[in-house]
């Protein structure tokens, strides 16, 4: 009886030592994370703003978060392809997505993407981009009046280029229509913010519609025909706001209801429930490397004047609600996108 009292104390000591042991190692892989590089999904081509501005944070969030972290493409179906791979990784906090709230939420909404919004979380935002209307500098368009005027003269024939084919940029070009009484022609989504500049400056489309932002490169290539902001961009501080040319402006609450177009940092939600961790471990590298002055040197050397500060998920949570709410108020325009009209 004694003998086996004995073995029963020394297996509940053994398992004990498994148990401790396997939280100690626990405990230390948590306070080691990451140990391999980090990898950064772009869910959309090289050359486009948000390839741009993955490319310029990743080596001064690598500083921070103590690992390499590499910037991979996964273009393809408005982002949701980039998402869905980082979704299918295992759930061990290595892979995040530069993601983009307009055109992947609408994807969700309006396209049936293979997942839920659910199914991400947040760390932050990290820049908001207005819309900007330009041509190329081969044609005789030097401002949005002659292209309206062009469409009034030649309905129907004026094509336009988006960089996606769920996105805001799409409404945009159906809000300047309805705007200025116009009906410009075909609108032609053509993969990425890079490939749209290459064919607006190639003459293949006639005039474009980009992040203000992500063609600030393109200065003297491209010419700017109008802003959609309340004020003019101090990147184009020259070029107008679509308010000060059509016939019926804009008011503040529709430029700030369909929303700029975001980019920031998200990981699978299943990242945080399962290695929390892990998870406030790459919220707490991004927050210190947003509150960097290496990073303010990169705003003020990549022009990101509208970066937004740190808010934390939950913040980011709050503003992409909003965002969400406020984008019920077009699902016609969306829908006549979704199937292609």
């Amino acid at each position: 009886m004694i003998a086996k009292k004995l073995l029963t104390i020394a297996g509940a000591i053994a398992m004990g030592a498994v148990l401790t042991f396997g939280t100690l190692s626990g405990a230390a892989k948590a306070k080691n994370f990451p140990e391999k590089p980090v990898t950064l999904i772009v869910p959309f081509g090289p050359g486009g703003g948000t390839d741009t501005l993955a490319r310029a944070i990743a080596p001064l969030w690598e500083e921070h978060l103590g690992q390499k972290i590499i910037v991979v493409n996964r273009p393809g179906g408005s982002g949701v392809v980039g998402v869905r791979s980082v979704l299918e990784t295992s759930s061990d906090g290595y892979t995040v997505v530069m993601y983009q709230p307009p055109q992947v939420n609408l994807a969700v909404e309006y396209q049936q993407a293979p997942f839920e919004l659910s199914d991400i979380k947040f760390i932050n935002l990290l820049t908001k981009d207005d819309a900007l209307f330009f041509t190329g500098t081969g044609n005789d368009w030097n401002s949005i009046e002659d292209v309206i005027t062009a469409a009034k003269e030649r309905p129907g024939e004026i094509k336009v280029g988006i960089a996606l084919s769920m996105g805001m940029d799409y409404l945009y070009v159906k809000e300047l229509e309805e705007k200025a009484g116009v009906e410009f022609g075909q609108i032609i989504p053509v993969g990425s913010g890079g490939d749209l500049l290459r064919e607006v400056m190639g003459g293949h489309i006639d005039i474009g519609v980009s992040g203000a932002w992500v063609a600030r490169n393109q200065k003297g290539s491209i010419q700017p025909l109008a802003v959609r902001s309340v004020d003019r961009s101090p990147i184009w501080p020259d070029t107008p706001t679509v308010n000060e040319v059509v016939d019926t402006p804009y008011s503040a609450e529709e430029i700030a209801g369909s929303a700029p177009s975001y980019k920031g940092i998200a990981i699978p939600a299943s990242v945080a429930a399962e290695h929390p961790e892990r998870f406030n471990k790459l919220a707490s590298s991004f927050e210190t490397m947003l509150e960097s002055e290496a990073f303010a040197a990169l705003v003020d050397k990549q022009e990101l004047e509208t970066t937004i500060s740190y808010v934390g998920p939950d913040g980011t949570d709050a503003v992409i609600a909003t965002f969400s709410s406020n984008l019920s108020r077009f699902s016609e325009y969306f829908t006549k996108a979704a199937s292609g009209q």
